[in-house]
């Protein structure tokens, strides 16, 4: 994320996981040898990041939770640096 701003890296990691989904939709009805390396490298990129950054990357970009789906469980400082910290390892592990 060092290129990018919190706005663009969260773009960014959003249309990956919109890349993804739609990949696998694909593959299911053709499979794809493409698509295996793909998935491999997102889920590496995915599983490098700590319990806190996961669950915040999955439940904002896969699950698409409610907007304010964590002030339950995190303060807004904290919520927004550990998205903003998972989102730059995520975008990080992704450059291949």
């Amino acid at each position: 994320m060092n290129d990018y701003t919190f706005k663009q890296a969260e773009a960014l990691v959003r249309y990956y996981f919109e890349l993804h989904e739609r990949e696998k939709i694909k593959n299911k009805m053709s499979p794809n040898k493409n698509y295996e390396i793909f998935n491999d490298i997102f889920m590496q990129a995915l599983n490098s990041l700590d319990d806190d950054a996961k669950e915040i990357i999955i439940n904002e970009f896969e699950n698409h939770y409610p907007r304010l789906w964590w002030q339950d469980y995190y303060s807004k400082t904290n919520y927004y640096m550990v998205k903003g910290r998972g989102m730059r390892v995520f975008l990080e592990k992704l450059r291949w």
